[in-house]
Formats: C-alpha cells, sequence, structure tokens
C-alpha cells in the first residue's frame, strides 16, 4: 500500500450519531479521529479499522449502540425502515379488507371470488409469502 485512504465511519450512540475519520496510513495500522469540544481526540490500531473506532469510543466513555462501517446502515436507520414496511403494510391489509367487504357486498359471486383474489395477491405480494 503506497498511500494514505480516509474513509468516514459513524458510530451510533443512545444520544445520536457521530461521524469519525479513519485514516488507513502505508505502513499497516489505522487512525481513528473526531473533533470534540474543538480538540481532535484520536486512537490507533495495528488490527483494523474497527478496532480504532473501537478504542475511540470507548476513550471517549461514549454509549455505543453500533458502529456502521463507510456505505453500512445503524440500526436506528434500519428500525425506521422497518416501521415504515410496517405502516404500508397495514395500509394494503386495510385496502385490501376494504376491497374484499365491498366485493361480498356487491352480491356477485364472481366480483366477490376476484376481489377475494386481488386482495391476497396483494398481501403476498407486501410480505414475499
Amino acid at each position: 500500500m503506497s498511500e494514505m485512504t480516509h474513509e468516514t465511519w459513524r458510530v451510533e450512540c443512545e444520544d445520536g450519531v457521530r461521524d469519525v475519520l479513519v485514516s488507513r496510513h502505508p505502513d499497516g495500522w489505522w487512525n481513528a479521529a473526531t473533533e470534540v469540544n474543538g480538540r481532535v481526540e484520536r486512537r490507533i490500531s495495528t488490527t483494523g479499522a474497527r478496532a480504532a473506532v473501537t478504542a475511540l469510543a470507548a476513550h471517549l466513555s461514549w454509549s455505543v449502540v453500533s458502529i456502521a462501517a463507510p456505505g453500512q446502515r445503524t440500526r436506528g436507520e434500519i428500525a425506521e425502515d422497518i416501521d415504515d414496511a410496517i405502516v404500508t403494510l397495514r395500509q394494503k391489509t386495510l385496502a385490501c379488507q376494504r376491497l374484499a367487504s365491498t366485493a361480498m357486498a356487491d352480491g356477485d359471486a364472481m366480483v366477490r371470488a376476484a376481489a377475494y383474489e386481488d386482495a391476497w395477491r396483494i398481501v403476498r405480494e407486501e410480505t414475499g409469502r
């Protein structure tokens, strides 16, 4: 390795998400650094970027929930996506129930059967089952 590389890691803590700049040095060690109250705090590791970030978080007594490498998502972001998917699925389920209910009230057996199949098709698409 002939040049130094830099990546931003994110540390999700109980009180928010913090950015940590991780530099990979040509001689095989990693430096994790962040600014705290106008001062740059840093820790190094010879075993990897995650170890450097973990050492920095421990040194600063951060209440760590998760550590996200570049391109990875935090637990909070994943939880938000799950919550959004649940809301969407509930909305789709209610729409399917209304569709089936309307078809049942129409009295036409063919309409009821088609609406019922449409409702289940939508549920299967949304749940992947």
